[in-house]
């Protein structure tokens, strides 16, 4: 089904899948490997990074299905990528702390918003096949005002963890030049003028994540 909708949809016609050059049987056989690679993995590293990893999974395939039944599925998709920096904190710590939590919430309105942006481009395509989106249920317009909320709430709650626990100035210069990266995003894309939402979406967003990590890297190291 989602095969055929992709192939459907010009924006993702053009796809490996949706062309046939990735067979369904080899990505099912790759899903189930790494899965079991990902579960073993985790069972390394400590027990709660052990017993969770089925909720990391459970959570994956909720948001590869979530388009169908409801609007929030850019929320389920933030949080999907929002387990990154809990899952290393467990990694690493063995235990699941308020700031790594904090921090995924981060993750999650920045990664949800900008998906909010995304499916702008696909909103004429999933109002016709009854794709649930943001856009699609209740507008653009409302959208990327949903989407200016969340970086909002992005930039306030990565602000709060650099007082939290006291990171320095490097870190506030990196969370400046992200809060100006979602600010210009979210600028730069007009309800009425959808032509730069793919540089919003994917190009912006990946210094996004350059910009923090580093900030994040020097202001511990110095």
């Amino acid at each position: 089904m989602v095969a055929a909708e992709d192939a459907a949809n010009p924006r993702t016609a053009a796809r490996h899948i949706p062309l046939g050059l990735l067979k369904r049987r080899d990505m099912g056989f790759i899903m189930l490997f790494s899965i079991g690679l990902f579960v073993f993995c985790a069972s390394q590293l400590n027990q709660l990074a052990f017993i969770l990893s089925p909720v990391a999974v459970a959570i994956l395939f909720l948001y590869t299905y979530a388009k169908y039944f409801t609007w929030t599925s850019h929320f389920i998709l933030g949080w999907a990528d929002a387990i990154a920096p809990a899952a290393a904190w467990i990694g690493v710590t063995g235990v699941l702390a308020p700031e790594a939590v904090v921090l995924s919430l981060a993750v999650a309105m920045w990664i949800g918003g900008f998906d909010i942006i995304y499916a702008c481009m696909d909103y004429d395509f999933d109002r016709s096949y009854g794709i649930h989106s943001i856009p699609s249920t209740f507008g653009i317009t409302a959208a990327l005002w949903c989407t200016r909320i969340m970086h909002l709430v992005t930039s306030v709650v990565l602000l709060s963890i650099g007082l939290w626990m006291e990171l320095g100035l490097f870190y506030y210069v990196g969370w400046a030049i992200v809060t100006a990266i979602l600010a210009y995003q979210n600028y730069i894309v007009r309800s009425n003028d959808l032509s730069r939402a793919t540089l919003a979406a994917l190009k912006l967003n990946s210094y996004v994540g350059l910009a923090l990590l580093l900030s994040v890297c020097l202001a511990v190291l110095l």
